[in-house]
C-alpha cells in the first residue's frame, strides 16, 4: 500500500511532483490521521485490559496493534509531505 492510499479504499489522487497541495487534499489526510489514531487507541485498549485483567496477550493482538500504529506513521509521513510541498 502507498502512503497515499488508505486502507478502507479512500486513497486520493495521485499528487503529482511540483503540485501544489489542495486544502481538500490536507483535511483528507487529517481525517485519515484522525480515523486511524482511534484504530491505534483501540487495539491499544485491548492490549491494555488484557494487561491489566493479568491475562496474556495473544501475539496476534500485538501484531495488530503494531499494523494500526505503522500505518498512522505512514499517513504521517504522508501528511509531513504534502505539508513540505506548500511554497
Amino acid at each position: 500500500m502507498s502512503n497515499s492510499q488508505n486502507g478502507n479504499g479512500q486513497g486520493g489522487k495521485a499528487e503529482l511532483p511540483g503540485q501544489q497541495p489542495s486544502g481538500e487534499q490536507v483535511r483528507r489526510r487529517q481525517r485519515d490521521i484522525e480515523e486511524q489514531s482511534q484504530q491505534v487507541r483501540q487495539a491499544l485498549n485491548l492490549i491494555a485490559e488484557a494487561l491489566d485483567q493479568g491475562t496474556n496477550v495473544s501475539p496476534e493482538t500485538m501484531s495488530h496493534a503494531k499494523a494500526q500504529i505503522l500505518r498512522l506513521h505512514l499517513y504521517l509521513d504522508d501528511l509531513t509531505q504534502l505539508l513540505g510541498s506548500i511554497d
